[in-house]
């Protein structure tokens, strides 16, 4: 088992995106434990790196999915992340980051926007809303 109960089967499994009900202000976590946060009506996209320009590319780019009746995307950098993930270093330090990030600000759903998905399965150990990343999303839509 991992954190929160998961299994590593579980954290590998593709998620389907929960969005609230019409009228709903909350999604409450399927987890229901005791202290548990809930989720909210957002996507929170995560830029790991540390480049603002990035980040505010990101949100540009973005910017055309946003309506009324949406869930809100919200986009943010990772404090404290490296200018760039390039190296394994880079990949790996910022998994337990985004874990954090992801305990601390509850969301329906989760995308690490950087092309190499570093962090996706570690943040799925402490959520069980749906984490996503490009490349392997990528890959699903293309297969």
């Amino acid at each position: 088992m991992g954190r929160g109960g998961l299994s590593i089967k579980h954290a590998m499994q593709p998620h389907k995106l929960r969005l609230p009900k019409a009228g709903a202000s909350r999604m409450v976590s399927p987890l229901g434990a005791a202290g548990e946060q809930a989720m909210s009506d957002r996507i929170l996209v995560v830029n790991p790196n540390s480049t603002a320009s990035c980040t505010q590319g990101i949100a540009e780019a973005l910017a055309g999915f946003r309506a009324p009746g949406l869930p809100r995307i919200e986009v943010m950098q990772l404090e404290g992340g490296p200018p760039a993930v390039i190296t394994w270093r880079d990949w790996f330090g910022v998994a337990e980051p985004l874990c954090r990030l992801a305990e601390r600000e509850p969301a329906a759903a989760y995308v690490i926007a950087c092309v190499s998905d570093p962090g996706v399965d570690a943040v799925r150990t402490v959520t069980r809303a749906p984490v996503f990343g490009p490349l392997r999303s990528a890959i699903a839509a293309a297969i």
